[in-house]
C-alpha cells in the first residue's frame, strides 16, 4: 500500500469560502464576447467544411485520407 504523503493531501475548502468567490471567476464563465467568438468560429467551420472535404477527397491518397479522418 502507498505511504501517506502530506504534499498530496487534499484539503477541502469551506462552503463559506466557495460562496464568496464571484461567478465571473468560475472555470466555465463565458463573457458575451467569448460566446459571440465561439459561435462565429462554429459558423465559419460549417461554411468551410465542404470545401475542405472536397480537397481531401480529390488530392489525398486513401491512406492520407484515413490518417486525416482518424486524426
Amino acid at each position: 500500500m502507498a505511504e501517506f504523503n502530506a504534499d498530496f493531501w487534499e484539503v477541502q475548502p469551506g462552503s463559506q469560502y466557495l460562496e464568496s468567490l464571484p461567478a465571473n471567476r468560475g472555470l466555465w464563465f463565458e463573457t458575451d464576447e467569448d460566446s459571440e467568438r465561439r459561435h462565429a468560429f462554429k459558423d465559419f467551420f460549417q461554411e468551410v467544411r465542404p470545401m475542405v472535404d472536397s480537397i481531401i477527397d480529390s488530392k489525398l491518397t486513401r491512406r492520407q485520407q484515413e490518417v486525416v479522418q482518424l486524426y
